[in-house]
């Protein structure tokens, strides 16, 4: 699985850099029902502070795409202290992973960062 994310960030200062999107290796392409996966970072390095406001996730795998169906919850964590920023986990949302509308996270709570991040 390939998820590519992208992100709305309201920021008080102009950024001069966007967020890096690292997609994480999984050691197997078979995930056990229920089990958590760590599917990408994103980071960034320029100063300030940014809010985010949104987080849009795609599922961009070139082959056979993993069905919203397929995807029980997607959330959206602070590393620093994995505080939970959104969550998606209605069937009817989830439906869109696999196209190119992609999964939108609202992220309304802990979603105010300070980079580098």
């Amino acid at each position: 699985m390939l998820l590519a994310v992208a992100v709305a960030l309201a920021a008080p200062i102009v950024v001069a850099q966007t967020p890096v999107f690292s997609n994480v290796a999984l050691a197997s392409v078979d995930v056990a029902p229920g089990s958590w996966v760590l599917a990408q970072r994103i980071t960034q390095a320029a100063s300030g502070t940014f809010t985010v406001t949104m987080v849009r996730v795609f599922n961009t795998a070139s082959g056979t795409r993993l069905a919203g169906a397929d995807v029980e919850r997607i959330e959206v964590r602070r590393s620093s202290d994995s505080m939970l920023l959104g969550s998606v986990s209605v069937s009817t949302a989830l439906a869109n992973f696999a196209t190119a509308g992609g999964v939108e996270i609202s992220t309304t709570t802990n979603n105010v960062l300070t980079a580098p991040f």
